[in-house]
């Protein structure tokens, strides 16, 4: 159920939140932030790993597209743990991690997100009558780290059913359905959307969302077993049927157990970890031809994503609107130039400059 993980991933946060929102998250009679707790030092390490993007022990140590969005988090909470209270790990701890160690459903594997190293800690954290503060702040941002890397690669899983789609109906000799199926789950989901709500307040949430759970299921059973475009048809329209169900009432969950001023932040991570690619994930090739003042920041988030032997193509490297950009004096002449002489000192790439059009730097990863 490869979009299921985004979904639990909300349900968590949610009882987190509702757990430690009495102590962490009251406001001041004059509407400021909560101030930082007295033995700030779990605090401090939070801080300085979240705004860092990177947390040594992890899988993948460096988290540099959730950086924003996680620094914003633990900085409405006055930068207090989420996952702890009293620096033990909550009961709530334990059933996000259980939900990762359960990635092995959904075609991923649980190492991927530290969850047996996150078990581990969880017990020795639970049976430590004073546990350190580094042990405390790591677990924290570790378990937060995990759940959005497994948002973000269940996200990538379910963007390969949609790259897979136009196989299918080849395979099945049906490609004038092709835009039906894949067309067929937004429709659903609008129409879904219009009772589903309405079903959530009258029911509550939990009635919604363990039906929408076993549609959403059903739904990529159908798909994966087809062998009549019918079929995949049906699959498709269940599955907005589901995600329709299933989102509406995580929201409702949402809305009620996490205090207003945090829920903003919330759903900006969960859609951040929905759009951007996973620390884990390595390309073989790129093409840089963008606004020429961010060429360098493209160039250092390429760097993460292209895997070793990969190339960096960069375009306009030695000339712009038909003039050299040492001829000219432009903010973007002055970027490119910028730009080339970053690269041309990088020892992390072997560079090679190609005088075709307005120049095109070859940047092989080493």
């Amino acid at each position: 159920m490869m979009r299921l993980g985004y979904r639990w991933f909300v349900v968590g946060i949610a009882l987190a939140a509702s757990t430690a929102s009495r102590p962490v998250y009251s406001q001041t009679p004059s509407g400021r932030a909560p101030s930082r707790p007295a033995d700030d030092s779990a605090a401090s390490m939070l801080e300085t790993w979240s705004r860092a993007g990177t947390l040594s022990g992890l899988r993948w140590p460096r988290f540099p597209y959730y950086r924003d969005e996680l620094t914003s988090l633990y900085a409405a909470t006055g930068w207090r743990p989420i996952w702890t209270a009293s620096s033990r790990p909550t009961a709530d701890a334990r059933v996000v991690i259980e939900l990762l160690r359960g990635a092995e459903e959904r075609g991923l594997r649980s190492e991927d997100y530290d969850a047996p190293e996150l078990g581990r800690r969880f017990d020795v954290l639970s049976a430590d009558p004073r546990p350190a503060a580094h042990d405390v702040a790591w677990f924290d941002l570790a378990l937060s780290v995990g759940t959005v890397a497994m948002v973000t690669l269940t996200a990538f899983a379910d963007r390969a059913v949609g790259t897979a789609l136009p196989s299918i109906v080849r395979d099945l000799d049906a490609l004038a359905s092709f835009g039906l199926a894949n067309a067929g789950p937004a429709a659903s989901f609008l129409v879904t959307l219009a009772f589903a709500g309405a079903w959530a307040d009258r029911r509550g949430p939990l009635p919604v969302l363990r039906t929408g759970v076993v549609a959403f299921g059903l739904a990529q059973l159908l798909v994966g077993l087809a062998a009549a475009i019918a079929v995949v048809i049906v699959g498709r329209l269940l599955s907005g049927i589901g995600e329709a169900l299933v989102d509406v009432s995580l929201i409702v969950l949402v809305a009620k157990a996490i205090p207003s001023e945090l829920r903003p932040r919330i759903f900006s991570l969960v859609s951040a970890a929905w759009v951007r690619f996973p620390s884990g994930t390595e390309f073989d090739f790129a093409f840089v031809d963008a606004d020429k003042p961010n060429y360098i920041n493209y160039y250092e988030k390429l760097l993460q994503l292209v895997r070793p032997g990969g190339l960096i193509c960069a375009d306009n490297t030695l000339g712009l609107s038909g003039a050299p950009i040492i001829r000219q004096n432009s903010v973007h002449a002055k970027a490119m130039d910028e730009f080339n002489r970053h690269v041309h000192h990088d020892e992390r790439v072997d560079l090679s400059m190609v005088s075709i059009g307005e120049g095109l730097s070859l940047l092989r990863r080493r």
